[in-house]
């Protein structure tokens, strides 16, 4: 299994540099990085090892069955601080544990955030969404749009939360809450 992350992390941080479109990865070209690692220090906050638990709620922000799973998460720099990556490990959906992985960077040619997303449910395609950071926010949205995950510090570690947009306005539609671990 740990090879198999290691494997997904090499080729999501390589998928993900050549998808950025600079002419040279921005993680080989020296005088890039500091700039590239102030703006990724944005994302300090989510570094780390966490334990959460997933709760699934209904549309509109009603609460459904509240299917409640215990969630393992990891995110750490890759790169020398030039990317993150994001590990979930879960049983929330499928009775084998589902792992997913989401890499960010920061694009210096066009000033965003990118993520580059691997997860059962993309058939083995990953894809590549531009994020918003507010403050000690990472928004990442769906490829059309409708829905994002939003992940913000917390007072014990990080909340995630899965938004869709209702009307004009977005409603949370499950939300999880990862405590930091030691």
């Amino acid at each position: 299994m740990n090879r198999t992350v290691a494997l997904l992390s090499l080729g999501a941080v390589l998928v993900f540099a050549a998808a950025v479109g600079a002419q040279q990865p921005p993680s080989l070209d020296p005088e890039r990085r500091p700039q590239q690692r102030a703006e990724m220090k944005k994302l300090a906050f989510l570094i780390g090892r966490f334990q959460g638990t997933a709760r699934n709620g209904g549309t509109g922000g009603r609460r459904r069955g509240n299917a409640a799973t215990v969630v393992y998460r990891e995110n750490s720099w890759e790169a020398g601080g030039t990317f993150l990556s994001m590990r979930l490990r879960s049983t929330a959906i499928r009775p084998e544990p589902s792992v997913s992985l989401d890499v960010v960077g920061y694009d210096l040619q066009s000033r965003t955030f990118r993520a580059t997303e691997f997860h059962p449910f993309s058939n083995g395609k990953p894809e590549v969404l531009t994020c918003t950071v507010e403050g000690q926010r990472l928004i990442i949205p769906s490829l059309h749009g409708h829905s994002r995950r939003v992940f913000q510090k917390s007072a014990t570690g990080i909340l995630v939360k899965t938004e869709r947009k209702d009307g004009g306005r977005w409603v949370t539609v499950a939300e999880s809450a990862f405590t930091r671990l030691p």
